[in-house]
C-alpha cells in the first residue's frame, strides 16, 4: 500500500514538475540589452548652454531655469538590444534631440557657483502610432550656500 501511495505521489510530482519545466522552457527568450551613458560638460555662457536652456524652456516651461550662465552637464542614457545602435551613439548632442528611443533619458544639471544646482531629467515616451515626446520625469533645485542675487 505504501508503494502505491509513493508511486502516486511521485507521479503527481513529476507531472507538476514536468508542467513547470515545460512552461519555463516556453517562456519568451530574454533580450541582451546594453546601457550606454554619456556625459558632456558645457561652459557657462557658451552657445551650447544657451541652446540647452532654450530646450528646457520649450519642453517644460513651468520648470524654466532659475539661474542661467552656469556650467551645465548633460547626461544621456540609452538602453538598446541593438549593439550597432548603441556603438554608434554620440555624446549628448547640442542642440538636444527632438526625438529619442523608448526609455532614453536626458539629465541636465546646472551647477551654481555657490554650491547649489538645478537638475531636470527627461524620458522619451513613445506613442503606439509612432513618434513620441520628451517628458519631464524629474526636477530638483538646491539653493546653495549663498543668496543668489
Amino acid at each position: 500500500m505504501k508503494t502505491n501511495a509513493l508511486n502516486a505521489l511521485l507521479a503527481v510530482s513529476l507531472m507538476f514538475g514536468g508542467a513547470w519545466i515545460c512552461s519555463d522552457a516556453s517562456a519568451a527568450p530574454r533580450q541582451n540589452a546594453s546601457t550606454v551613458t554619456t556625459t558632456k560638460v558645457y561652459a557657462p555662457g557658451s552657445a551650447e548652454s544657451s541652446s540647452i536652456y532654450a530646450w528646457i524652456r520649450d519642453k517644460s516651461p513651468e520648470y524654466a531655469p532659475v539661474v542661467t550662465g552656469t556650467e551645465i552637464s548633460v547626461t544621456t542614457t540609452t538602453v538598446s538590444s541593438d549593439k550597432a545602435t548603441v556603438a554608434a551613439l554620440p555624446s549628448p548632442p547640442v542642440p538636444l534631440p527632438t526625438s529619442g528611443t523608448p526609455g532614453q533619458t536626458i539629465t541636465i544639471i546646472s551647477t551654481f557657483a555657490n554650491g547649489g544646482f538645478e537638475s531636470w531629467t527627461y524620458t522619451w515616451n513613445s506613442r503606439s502610432a509612432g513618434g513620441g515626446s520628451w517628458a519631464l520625469s524629474g526636477y530638483e533645485y538646491k539653493k546653495g550656500n549663498l543668496n543668489i542675487q
